[in-house]
């Protein structure tokens, strides 16, 4: 007997929106908002990423330290810094806590003054390009492991966090996980 797919048909009515045009490539959508009180603008580009207990997970959470947390990360040091094009920047991992399903990888940036969108947009994607490319270096790789290590020690300073990193390890295969989860 035949077995229907689970998802087939989601994946072939995105193909055929791509083919009609309807997007501007398979798999992407974009919307566009105004907001009259703003005087920037911002751009929030969406990636779809494994679920929690996927394998590539811990990989991502160090990459998001990487490329958008902090002074040091790379979206500050080239959209702010050298490119001059953003005032803000952040890079979020499941920002509304782990997921049993497909997760979002998230980045933030509000223009600097004169800034387009599209520019601004095109130098995040290009910077995520550019990492997965070239890849991170040892410097950069070994501060984000370091950074991880610390939250996970301060996370299970009040009881409140360690009751937060059972629940997620409920994400995770095996009690043991709850020194991992996160």
């Amino acid at each position: 007997g035949g077995g229907t797919v689970v998802g087939l048909d989601r994946v072939q009515r995105e193909r055929q929106k791509a083919k009609d045009g309807r997007n501007e490539k398979a798999g992407t959508r974009r919307a566009r908002g105004a907001n009259d009180k703003a005087t920037l603008p911002a751009v929030l580009p969406l990636y779809r990423v494994p679920a929690t207990r996927n394998e590539d997970h811990p990989a991502l959470d160090l990459l998001t330290s990487i490329i958008g947390s902090g002074e040091s990360s790379r979206f500050n040091k080239v959209l702010a810094r050298e490119k001059k094009l953003a005032l803000g920047q952040q890079l979020y991992l499941n920002p509304f806590g782990p997921r049993r399903g497909p997760g979002v990888w998230l980045a933030l940036a509000i223009a600097n003054q004169g800034v387009v969108g599209d520019s601004l947009e095109a130098a995040i994607v290009a910077e995520i390009a550019r990492v997965a490319k070239d890849g991170v270096t040892e410097a950069e790789l070994s501060k984000a492991k370091a950074q991880y290590r610390s939250g996970k020690v301060n996370e299970r300073q009040t009881t409140f966090e360690m009751t937060e990193a059972n629940q997620a390890a409920t994400f995770y295969p095996g009690p043991a996980a709850a020194n991992h989860a996160g």
